[in-house]
């Protein structure tokens, strides 16, 4: 079999494995646009397997999203649904229970609906929707009283997301989901510093590394070259700024923090 015969036929494979079906080897303009990305993220690494699942889950992103947000046509509802599943599919694996898994599924998937707007990288979609499914299963397990059991899994299962997918422990460049949770404070940090006053510049600093980067009072002082009053202070304005000026950040902003997280930006907020 030629490497160009094998490449085609592993991608028509994985898209039918996880019957993704926006893209198809029919649609000749879509599909070359596609198979175009897949090969330049893999390079000369056609028969490498697991590159390939990962060059073909990088390259349907964008596809996936642009259908969910496209209220114009039938794709969005097929989009919908193939999310829902790619979602239902990671939840279970973590949960075992068929009822809660569809709870908390249904959970994520009205939080991405309501958010599409806020990914600013296509390519990342599913990176980004995983950390609202990381998100939501930690709810998940502290209101069931396991949140110490749902930790211990994840140090037991580090890398495995619950589907032979090629999505396990990504790395590189070319990888979307090398760093999910990293990719989500990006982005969250951006839109808190879009959102406050320039002139407030300092408090989102403090804000921004002692709530997402969880950074120590100590730290942030010594890296701002400030007291660590002044840390406390900046501190305790930032808390008061988002309301303020970030309402709609804010609701978004609770439900990606981890408990801890949350605690900390809501801990004396007046």
């Amino acid at each position: 079999m030629s490497q160009k015969r094998h490449f085609t036929n592993r991608i028509t494979a994985i898209l039918a494995d996880r019957n993704w079906n926006l893209v198809a080897q029919n649609s000749a303009p879509s599909w070359m646009v596609f198979a175009d990305q897949v090969h330049d993220s893999i390079s000369a690494n056609v028969f490498d397997d697991r590159l390939m699942e990962r060059a073909v889950t990088y390259a349907y992103c964008p596809i996936l999203l642009a259908a969910c947000q496209d209220s114009s046509s039938d794709r969005q509802e097929r989009a919908f649904t193939e999310l829902h599943e790619w979602i239902y599919t990671r939840v279970y694996a973590r949960v075992g229970n068929v009822q809660d898994a569809k709870d908390v599924a249904q959970d994520v998937l009205v939080k991405v609906h309501q958010n599409l707007h806020r990914v600013e990288k296509p390519h990342g979609f599913l990176g980004w929707v995983s950390v609202i499914i990381h998100r939501e299963l930690i709810d998940y397990y502290r209101r069931k009283g396991r949140l110490d059991q749902f930790e211990q899994e994840l140090s037991w299962k580090v890398g495995d997301n619950g589907d032979d997918d090629g999505m396990d422990d990504l790395a590189g460049p070319d990888s979307f989901l090398e760093a999910d949770v990293n990719a989500a404070e990006e982005e969250l940090i951006r839109m808190i510093y879009e959102c406050m006053p320039k002139k407030n510049r300092r408090r989102a600093d403090v804000l921004v590394a002692l709530t997402l980067l969880e950074q120590t009072v100590t730290e942030v002082a010594e890296s701002l070259e400030i007291t660590a009053n002044a840390v406390y202070l900046l501190y305790f304005q930032a808390k008061k700024d988002l309301p303020k000026h970030c309402p709609e950040l804010l609701e978004f902003l609770l439900q990606q923090l981890t408990p801890s997280q949350r605690s900390s930006l809501m801990e004396g907020k007046s």
